[in-house]
């Protein structure tokens, strides 16, 4: 151990430890938030698929039941205006028959 003389550490820091170890420290800092990053990003797209895209959910089956039943099926839309929808299928044929007759 070096002697202290008149109270006081007489030899300089070594500037190269210094540097080496704040350098390390930063890359360990960005390796970190990268991998905190990742984690994060893996784990939101996880509940955005448990909560909206997984099929099993209850709400989407019965969403795309419904939306299916309109598809394929004829009702009105608004019965007083006399506004009602056709199923996809058959508005398809009639476009394809008006093009025809243009």
């Amino acid at each position: 151990m070096a002697e202290v003389k008149n109270g006081y550490e007489k030899r300089d820091l070594n500037l190269k430890w210094v540097a080496g170890i704040a350098i390390l420290s930063i890359i360990v800092l960005v390796v970190f938030l990268v991998l905190l990053d990742s984690f994060f990003v893996v784990e939101r797209e996880a509940q955005v698929y448990d909560s909206v895209l997984n099929s099993s959910a209850k709400d989407y089956k019965e969403i795309m039941a419904r939306d299916t039943q309109i598809l394929n099926s004829y009702g009105y839309v608004d019965k007083a205006k006399g506004i009602v929808h056709i199923p996809v299928e058959r508005a398809m044929e009639l476009l394809v028959e008006e093009s025809a007759e243009k």
